[in-house]
Formats: C-alpha cells, structure tokens, sequence
C-alpha cells in the first residue's frame, strides 16, 4: 500500500512538474482586460462596491462573480498590487485542476496504470496554461468542471454538494448556465430519483442569485454577454467556427504542428465521442452511463462555444470546458471498456499527455528558472501607469474614451473613462449591432457626441510614427495611413466626420522608450497639451 501511494504522489509530482513548464512557457495574447477586473477588485476590496466608475451604477464588465471575490480577498494581502494579487490566485487555482484532475484519474481507474497518463493529459489540457496565462478565470472555471464532475458523476448521491458545485459553475462564468443543467441532468439520469436534492439546491441558490443580479444590474446576464453579442446568431456561429478552423490549424501557436496533433485529436473525441458508447464491451453499465452522459455533455458545451463567438484570442482558452469533459470521458471509457475498443480513448490520452509534454519540454531549464522568478506585479506595468498618469495630470478631470487601453483606468482611476468596447458601458453594450462583434462593440461615435476631452482608439499603446504629423481626414480617409494609427477596420470613416474641427490628434513622443503614444484630443485643450510637452496637430 505504501509503495502504491509513493507511485501515485510521483507520478501527480511529474504532472504538477509538466504543468509549471506549460504554464511558465504561456503567452497570453493580451493581458489588457485583466486590468478591467482589477479596477472592480480594487474597488470592492475599498467597499466602493461592483462599480467602473464610482459616478456611475453597477455594471458587471467582468464575466466571473466569483473569480473577483477571490482575487479582492487577496488583493489587500498584496499591499494593493493587483496584478501580483491576480497572479497569484490564478496559479493557485491552475495547479488546484492539476490536482483536481488527479483525483479524477485516481477515481476512475483506482490506480491502474493508465492512471498516470489520464493525469497528465488533464494537467496538460490544451488551452489551461494559456487561459491562465490571461489572469482571468480560465483556471477557476476548469477547477468548477472537474470538481462538479467528480461531485455529480461520481458520486452516488451528489445531495447538497452536488447543488453548490454546480452553482459554481454559475458564479465561474456565464457559461456555467448551460454547462451546470447538463451536469444535473446527467446526475439524475445516472442517479434516479435519488439525485433530487441536487437540482433542488441549485435551483434555490440559483434563483436568489438572478433576483440579485437583475436587481443589482439589470439583467441575468453579464455586460460583457451582451458587448460581444450582435443581433444576429449566425455572426456569432461564424466567428466560433472560424475559432475552431483557426486552432485546428494551429494558428499563432509557437509549435502549429504539436497544437494540431494534440488539440485535434481532443477535439476529434469531443465531436464523435458519444458514437464510442455504443461500440465494443464494457465491464459495467453504469461505466458506460458515465461515458455517454460525459461525452454529450462535452459535445453540449462545444456547440456553446461554437455558438457563443468562440474567442477573440486565437488557441484553446475557450475550449478547456469541453476538452476537460472530453479527457474526463476518455478516462472513463479507458477504465471502462473491456475490448480492443479501449486502445480508442487510450490513444486519445496518449497522444494529449506525451504531445503535450513534447510541446512543454523545450527550453525546460529556463522555464523552470522563470517558475522561481519573482512573481509578476504592478511595477512591471510601469509604463503604463506612467503614460496614464502624464495624460490624466494634463487636464484634471478630463474625461477619456478608450477602446484598447483598458489599463489606463487601472492607473489612473480617478478619471472618468467611457469604455467603447461596451464591456463596461450598459448603453454600448445593449445597443443592437447587426454586424460581427468580436473583441467588443465600436461606440467611439458616442464619445465624440458626448464631446469627451480625450479619445484613445489604437490597439497598441506604442507606435513607430507619430499621429500628430497627420490629420483628421488622413488618419480616417486614407486606409494606409489608418492602418498605422488605429486599424483601417476599427474605425469608421464617420468617425472621423464628426472629429474633423472638434478634435485634434496628439502624440506622446518616446512613451517609455522609442515608441509614441497617439490619441485625439479636443481643439480647445490644444493648448494644455502642448504646454505638457505633447506633440499635437492641426
């Protein structure tokens, strides 16, 4: 029994080993709406409750409830640091699926010897790493599914725990509303009439959280739901479909081949998975039970990705729910067929775990070096905070529109700032939008209606040129000129229409280094501008 137990602990070691590689060779694709959680971390962890700006009312741009009350309990033990405070609970919850993941290999196959490669395959799950290298609440939502997992599916009576798990899965993210159904549903299908008090609890917590959340916001659903939904189904089935195409083809990954192999035969098992239930023997029928309930539910919840947009981002952030319930399945059915048909989601697991440890092994010394590095903080965003700082102490209270720049209200926080994304702007978000809306919707004409005193539309916070040598028509007009500034599809050409003689551009030169800060300001604080040593336009 001791020498069981010290192979177990080794082999969960080597995969918790696997994943710190994974997780320190990540590269998040943008870490900027991590600073949209941390102005409500910050804010709620003052008391000033779940507000962008403390002038305005409620609004929920941060898609999990319960992903900001954990980093807001953190974030005073950090002395206010609110990246080292997100950091650090979003690595203590990655490795916390690690375990989790363990726990589910150690209960399905008890032990056996493909034990150790299901665990791996769940730590090295394609997407966790990168999802978590974004600082938002991948990680705790992977954590949520395979603790409901294993509360619903694996327990012969879920009770009170199987309710609060799936309930989890709410406060994790918006998608726990199709995920946590499914998993209930699952939990009665194999349970009977035992598995009532399951769906009895959630329904109750459930139904207290709506009436709180339509009467704290408005609406059932987050304000980032709605900035990233358009008016029409089929922009947002496109997009997932596209999102889909893009990782199988292993787009902006560092290794495209390794992702396709391994996040292709994941996805392979999501899609066709449920036709296994029906092949080959299985040693118990409540096995098999277990396999099919996951596998649909895996399937389930890849069409609401499919459905929802997919993401923005390219690689599997998103798709860490279904590949997570597709490994779970894979496990299941490794444990649970008798005939040749097992060596299916063997290879399967195979190929996730022993891929994936090919995909993390490069450069591992550095890597591991990184690991014991300092941990990340507000001071390696010092750039930031300083562009902020200069362009709020220009014109006190001055407001500013953004639509890329989301740590600007991080760092300067007492400036009123309109998001034109609509993620934290009730009125953008909810507007309709018959187009495709991807990263957000394009209120920019709002700000200048509302005659902000300073408008920022770029996507990066340092550019080569300088806006301010151009004008207004040139910089709308002209699409190579706008593909220098801002981006020629972000900004309409009315845009600029209604900018021309009301704003004026303006640069901030060598922000931080080489690079140049552009923004338009309004014509009558020209001058204040000027005076701060910013270089600005006709």
């Amino acid at each position: 029994m001791a020498l069981k137990r010290a192979f177990v602990v080794s082999w969960i070691a080597a995969a918790c080993i696997a994943a710190a590689l994974a997780l320190a060779g990540a590269r998040p694709g943008s870490i900027d709406d991590a600073f949209i959680l941390l102005v409500y971390v910050r804010r709620f962890a003052g008391g000033g409750g779940l507000r962008y700006n403390v002038e305005d009312a409620p609004v929920d741009g941060f898609t999990s409830l319960l992903d900001l009350l954990l980093k807001a309990a953190v974030y005073p033990l950090t002395g206010g640091d609110g990246v080292r405070a997100a950091w650090i609970v979003s690595t203590v919850l990655y490795f916390a699926v690690v375990g989790a993941g363990a726990a589910l290999a150690v209960r399905v196959l008890r032990g056996r010897g493909w034990a150790p490669v299901a665990g791996l395959a769940l730590a090295l799950c394609p997407g966790l790493a990168y999802g978590t290298s974004f600082l938002l609440d991948t990680p705790l939502y992977g954590l949520t599914i395979v603790v409901a997992v294993l509360a619903l599916v694996y327990r012969a009576r879920p009770g009170v725990l199987g309710g609060l798990a799936a309930f989890a899965l709410v406060l994790a993210r918006p998608e726990g509303w199709l995920l946590a159904p499914l998993l209930l549903g699952a939990a009665l299908w194999l349970g009977g009439r035992e598995g009532w008090r399951s769906p009895a609890v959630f329904l109750g917590l459930a139904a207290a959280f709506c009436v709180w959340r339509v009467q704290t916001f408005g609406h059932v659903l987050p304000n980032t739901y709605f900035a990233k939904t358009s008016s029409h189904r089929w922009n947002e089935v496109r997009d997932g479909l596209a999102y889909l195409d893009a990782f199988t083809r292993g787009v902006g990954a560092e290794r495209p081949l390794g992702q396709s192999l391994v996040g292709g035969t994941l996805l392979l098992q999501v899609v066709i998975g449920p036709l296994l239930a029906w092949g080959g023997a299985w040693s118990d029928p409540r096995s098999r039970a277990r396999y099919l309930a996951l596998s649909v539910v895996a399937l389930c919840v890849l069409a609401g990705v499919v459905g929802s947009g997919g993401d923005a981002y390219p690689g599997a952030r998103f798709l860490v729910p279904p590949f997570l319930l597709g490994l779970a399945a894979a496990t299941e059915a490794a444990a649970g067929i008798t005939s040749r048909e097992r060596m299916i989601p063997r290879a399967v697991l195979a190929v996730v775990a022993f891929g994936g440890l090919a995909l993390v092994l490069p450069r591992a010394g550095q890597k591991l070096r990184s690991v014991v590095a300092a941990p990340p903080g507000d001071a390696d965003f010092a750039c930031s905070r300083t562009i902020a700082e200069r362009i709020a102490s220009v014109v006190p209270g001055a407001r500013l529109a953004q639509h890329d720049f989301q740590r600007f209200k991080y760092f300067a926080d007492d400036t009123y700032v309109m998001d034109t994304t609509g993620l934290n702007h009730a009125r953008i978000a909810h507007e309709p939008e018959a187009g495709r809306v991807r990263f957000g919707r394009d209120g920019i004409l709002h700000a200048v209606r509302d005659r902000y005193e300073i408008i920022h539309v770029d996507y990066l916070w340092s550019r080569p040129d300088a806006m301010a040598h151009f004008g207004i028509r040139e910089i709308f007009g002209d699409a190579r000129v706008a593909a220098r500034f801002h981006g020629a599809p972000l900004v309409r050409e009315e845009v600029g229409s209604a900018m021309q003689g009301e704003y004026v551009p303006a640069t901030l030169e060598d922000a931080c280094g080489p690079g140049n800060f552009n923004l338009f300001v309004r014509s009558d604080l020209a001058p204040a501008f000027r005076a701060a040593a910013f270089l600005v336009g006709q």
